[in-house]
């Protein structure tokens, strides 16, 4: 057997040999063609058409010493011959989940598009969304939807005033935390994220930001259709249509959400305060997830500037969902602020540095000088 294998060894590297000459004669030939040669006329008449800025970047791309000293927050662009490789083999170098997550089973859930970090996000704190209720995971035999089936009666959104430009609810509106829930999957009907939901509102509402705020319990309506808890998305964005429909000038839709990881992983100290740690995620399966992107971006950058150490990043994911319920919007994300071990506290901190940034994101875009100052929440 080892003398047949010792035998074929060399017929096959001649043959992978001749194969590969081949190759390379048959794109020799191609290409000297008369008809496929690029002529240095058209090339010029090529490079005409780009700007001077175009050029200067591509150049920049491989010579690091042209780069512009750009005082800018945003990554700097691959190199080619990095991009080349992750092209060609959809390895990239610098993310280690890329190349372990084919072979360790699990990991390659992890495997997202890191838009925006910041300066602790590793492999080591990797992101984990909440796991579902124990009772959620029982799927009933037969699960059916009626996509004609008579529309509910219109929700009334929570809010004083009309059109709102902010709404914002939760589609795991039970996420809750350790300190609060016993149960394994750290839920609760009433001390749960909504609350956090409800003080971001708020504290929107005192810097001058029109907001609405949602506490439609998702949940409880998988409950009483006999839904698992895989449909959760489908059952808000429902809530999310019905405000559309309702507020015409809704323009942010923000879907908070707790985290499953433990605190070393989500709680940052900023000027001796505690903080829990916000994300930003953003599904790669709508037709708007760039533009999302570049909102996401905006906040975490902003946080970053006012808070640093404090936002995890912006975090792109196709797998799983990956839509989050985002296509109905080019401003719609889901924000993770915190994990199972941080207090309500520490959220409500956070949340007051989000709408922070937020207001400041909104006049800006609405082009207003002077924004309210916001009230002090200790006076009320």
């Amino acid at each position: 057997m080892n003398r047949l294998y010792k035998m074929r060894l060399p017929n096959l590297f001649i043959l992978l040999s001749l194969f590969t000459t081949f190759l390379f004669l048959s794109f020799a030939w191609v290409f000297s063609q008369a008809s496929l040669k690029i002529s240095s006329p058209s090339m010029r008449q090529a490079m005409s058409q780009l700007s001077s800025e175009t050029i200067v970047q591509a150049f920049e791309l491989e010579i690091p010493y042209l780069r512009y000293q750009q005082k800018t927050l945003e990554k700097q662009p691959k190199p080619l011959s990095l991009f080349l490789f992750e092209t060609m083999t959809s390895l990239q170098p610098t993310d280690l989940r890329s190349l372990l997550g084919r072979e360790l089973p699990g990991l390659s859930m992890f495997h997202v598009e890191v838009i925006a970090s910041g300066s602790n996000m590793n492999l080591q704190n990797l992101v984990i969304e909440s796991p579902p209720p124990t009772e959620a995971l029982i799927t009933p035999e037969s699960v059916t939807i009626n996509q004609d089936e008579a529309e509910e009666e219109e929700k009334k959104v929570t809010v004083d005033q009309p059109q709102p430009l902010v709404f914002i609810y939760n589609t795991h509106n039970t996420e809750s935390w350790t300190h609060v829930s016993s149960n394994p999957s750290v839920t609760d009907e009433n001390k749960n994220i909504t609350l956090v939901s409800k003080r971001l509102a708020e504290e929107l509402e005192r810097r001058g930001v029109k907001t609405a705020f949602d506490n439609t319990d998702h949940q409880k309506i998988l409950q009483e259709q006999g839904l698992p808890y895989a449909f959760s998305y489908a059952a808000s964005l429902k809530t999310v249509q019905a405000a559309l429909k309702q507020h015409e000038n809704v323009g942010y839709i923000f879907d908070l959400h707790r985290d499953s990881q433990p605190k070393d992983q989500t709680t940052a100290v900023v000027n001796g305060k505690s903080f829990a740690r916000p994300y930003f995620v953003i599904g790669k399966r709508n037709k708007h997830w760039e533009q999302n992107a570049e909102l996401a971006k905006k906040i975490h950058y902003g946080l970053e500037e006012k808070y640093p150490g404090l936002s995890i990043g912006v975090l792109g994911k196709a797998e799983g969902n990956g839509e989050y319920n985002q296509s109905v919007s080019p401003q719609s994300i889901l924000i993770e602020i915190g994990g199972v071990d941080n207090t309500l506290e520490e959220c409500f901190n956070t949340a007051i540095a989000l709408a922070e940034i937020i207001a400041d994101i909104y006049f800006e875009k609405d082009k207003k000088v002077d924004a309210p100052k916001p009230t002090d929440p200790n006076s009320m």
